[in-house]
Formats: structure tokens, sequence, C-alpha cells
């Protein structure tokens, strides 16, 4: 099949014109924050930059710190969408309404899973690059880190193609991703 029969079948992965909206501004903005972070936290390129070296250093620790966060608040609302449509589910099936408070965090939620979830994605890379960046060291913290972020890109990826099909990786992928998460950031909290 060649690009012109491809562009023509028109076959869009997101169908819902708000949400795509919502998608391509935040791969935008996680493009621009990965860009500006690795050009801030790479040696190599931060002695070049008309910036002190003290404020550089400020810099990647701040954003080290505030990545990480920001990655697990990200997921963790991503994840929300899941916990709340079961809830709706459970209501459902005992022939009870769910709150409207539910409800409306349901549709909250759900349109704002994935460009939420792309922004946790370009927060946990800024993270674990800088991790990468200070030296791996052969531990449980360091390796569930890696794994989780490896875990991460799949999931992300397997979202994409959620779109498309349903199918159970998704949410296999996501159960990984919190077990892995929980193991990382106990060992690095004792």
């Amino acid at each position: 099949m060649s690009m012109i029969e491809l562009q023509n079948t028109n076959k869009a992965i997101i169908k819902n014109a708000n949400e795509k909206r919502l998608v391509r501004l935040s791969i935008i903005l996680t493009t621009i924050f990965l860009f500006s972070s690795f050009l801030f936290c790479t040696p190599a390129i931060a002695k070049h930059l008309p910036i002190p070296s003290s404020i550089c250093g400020l810099l990647v620790t701040i954003l080290n710190f505030g990545s990480k966060w920001a990655a697990i608040i990200g997921i963790a609302f991503a994840m929300a969408w899941y916990v709340v449509t079961k809830l709706i589910k459970h209501a459902k099936s005992k022939n009870e309404p769910p709150k409207k408070i539910i409800i409306k965090f349901a549709k909250i939620a759900r349109q704002f899973h994935v460009p939420i979830s792309i922004l946790a994605l370009g927060f946990a890379l800024v993270h674990g690059y800088i991790a990468i960046l200070n030296g791996i060291k052969l531990n449980v913290g360091y390796a569930t880190g890696l794994l989780a972020l490896g875990t991460f890109i799949i999931l992300s990826f397997s979202g994409i193609r959620r779109y498309i099909s349903k199918h159970k990786l998704h949410l296999i992928l996501t159960i990984a991703l919190i077990a892995l998460l929980i193991v990382h950031i106990i060992y690095f909290i004792f």
C-alpha cells in the first residue's frame, strides 16, 4: 500500500476531535519539556549554555525531583479512570445508579487519560535520564526503576493499540507498572 492510498483511507486512530486536539497538545508539550530538560541536564551541552553551572545544577535537581513526582501523579490520575469505570460497573451490576460525582469524574478522567499519560511518560523519561546520568547502581531501586520505565513505554504503545481493538495487555502492563513503582518508591524511601 502506498502513502497516497494510506492517506486516502482516512482511518484516524483517535476519532474524537477534542481528544485528538488534547493528545496533540500533550505530545507538543512533552516534546518541548523533553528537549529543554535534556538540554539542561546533559553536561556536555549544559556547559556551553550562558547559565552559571550552579544554576544548571540546581535546575537538574529540581527537574529530577519534580519530574518523578509529576510522573507518579500523572500515572495515578491515568489509572483512576480504570478504577472509576469499575465502580460504575459495580453499581450497575447491583441495579443501583452510580453516584453523580463518580460519573462526572469518569468523564473527566476519560477525556484526560491519554494526554496526562503522555505527559507522565515525558516526566518519567526525564527522571530516568537524570538517574542514568548520576550513574547506574546495581540495586533493587535502579533495577525496578529501569524496568518500570521500560514497562511504561510498552504500556504507552499498547494504549495506542487499544484505540484499534480491545485487549488485556494494557491492563496487565498497568498492574506490572504499579508493582514495579511500589517496589521502586519503597526502596528509595527506606
